[in-house]
């Protein structure tokens, strides 16, 4: 995964990893939107949590970003990208992101958790 944050590493370490589960896991420090840290790389999973503040990064919620995301995936990967719509604005765009990310993962799924918050799953055929 690529993370940003150096104390989410941290965690990573301390709560999620197992010796088991380490030599198949490799975190990238480093900006989400920037997948040429892991260009000739395949992945069964990719989750997309980013937010600033409650909001997406513009650029991680785009037709091209989900493509892109995809080409990463394995056979049968799964793309996981979690998106809030706490606000009128959040809200009125959703529609658009749904599309797009419909348009690039015809098989996927949409959760709703907590009221606010949308998981949008998608699955590498």
């Amino acid at each position: 995964g690529i993370e940003i944050d150096e104390k989410i590493i941290e965690l990573h370490k301390k709560y999620f990893a197992s010796s088991k589960n380490e030599e198949r896991t490799e975190i990238i420090i480093g900006n989400a939107f920037d997948l040429s840290l892991v260009k000739n790389k395949k992945f069964d999973l990719i989750v997309c949590d980013v937010f600033n503040d409650i909001d997406v990064p513009a650029e991680l919620e785009t037709e091209n970003y989900f493509s892109q995301i995809k080409n990463l995936l394995n056979k049968n990967g799964l793309f996981v990208f979690n998106k809030v719509l706490d606000n009128f604005k959040q809200q009125e765009k959703f529609p658009s992101l749904k599309k797009d990310f419909e348009n690039v993962f015809p098989e996927n799924t949409i959760f709703r958790v907590l009221g606010v918050n949308r998981i949008l799953a998608g699955r590498m055929k």
